[in-house]
């Protein structure tokens, strides 16, 4: 699971708290299984936080922090957010400098300066919501949250969600503000129980003045850039068919990338469909079960085909038929 942190590394009044008394809230940890089966069990208070994120209005700065083969990369990030509306810009001596990332309900922008390119892909803006939806079937019925106090970041009192695999091992933690909802911190572990990454809010300053220019991303002379055009680019440089799913066949391409597996050099791409996410790879290795567990965490399913010398591989949280209907529908892009 990848944070959804704008490096495309890339973020996403007192309701009532369904009938609990607010003491026992304030006390200690609350723990709930999950007692419906298939089902993640998100505690009420979190849950009200989580709503109430969505039409925040701040600006803020944060250190984001990703691990990659054991190495640890961090930066700071500018953050701007109007209800689904967000920009992001990177500090002066970062890596990233001079790129800005903006966000809408309908579409993700993030200009690349040095190749005067603007990528488009669809929103992320319900990514944190669709995390916690996603997680259902035999991953869900095995993980337990826990709330409790979270400390101070940012200067906030921030509540803590905890989620632990059957095992108590940490897969997710989340540190919100109960009052405005927002996410002040949040922390990925990997199976090791490492952290894989995070973001921490260090400034915030809610309910600002926002000029509705903010969220406007128009550089002329830029080269806009979809997922499928870096798919076939990928793909070209590859020497390799550009497989993929159908435009209109319901899977949402939201990204794609180049990584090695088994010292060969593969194309990922990164789909949704009815709130659950999905994971294409196309490569010239053969891929082995160990090497699909390890990718997934040991908690998806996948299937793998070959198709003119290419190796397929479909993973996501459905069954193994399901995917393997799915793969069905895999098509050559090309034209």
């Amino acid at each position: 699971m990848v944070l959804t942190s704008a490096s495309a590394v890339a973020q996403r009044d007192g309701r009532n708290d369904g009938g609990r008394r607010r003491g026992d809230q304030e006390r200690g940890f609350q723990e709930r299984g999950s007692q419906d089966k298939g089902k993640l069990q998100i505690p009420d208070a979190f849950k009200q936080l989580m709503e109430k994120s969505r039409d925040l209005r701040f600006s803020g700065t944060r250190m984001v922090t990703v691990v990659r083969a054991g190495k640890v990369e961090s930066h700071q990030e500018f953050v701007t957010k109007d209800g689904p509306n967000m920009r992001v810009e990177f500090a002066k001596d970062s890596k990233y400098a001079g790129q800005i990332i903006i966000e809408t309900a309908s579409f993700r922008r993030h200009y690349f300066p040095d190749r005067n390119e603007i990528k488009e892909s669809p929103s992320n803006t319900r990514r944190q919501f669709e995390l916690m939806r996603g997680m259902r079937g035999q991953r869900a019925s095995n993980l337990k949250s826990a709330v409790g106090d979270g400390g101070s970041i940012a200067g906030i009192k921030a509540l803590k969600l905890t989620m632990s695999d059957g095992d108590g091992n940490r897969v997710l933690e989340l540190f919100g503000d109960a009052k405005s909802g927002l996410i002040l911190k949040r922390v990925v572990y990997d199976p090791t129980g490492s952290v894989a990454g995070s973001f921490e809010f260090k400034q915030v300053k809610l309910n600002p003045a926002i000029q509705a220019s903010t969220f406007v991303l128009n550089r002329k002379g830029a080269t806009y850039i979809r997922p499928i055009d870096e798919l076939k680019r990928y793909a070209t440089e590859l020497g390799v068919k550009p497989y993929s799913f159908a435009e209109k066949g319901g899977m949402v391409l939201e990204g794609v990338n180049v990584r090695t597996m088994q010292d060969a050099k593969s194309i990922v791409q990164w789909f949704s469909m009815n709130d659950t996410r999905y994971t294409l790879f196309l490569t010239k290795a053969d891929v082995s079960a160990e090497q699909l567990q390890r990718f997934g965490r040991g908690e998806l399913k996948s299937v793998v085909w070959k198709l003119n010398g290419m190796t397929l591989v479909l993973m996501g949280m459905d069954s193994e038929e399901s995917l393997s209907q799915l793969s069905k529908k895999v098509v050559d892009r090309s034209n």
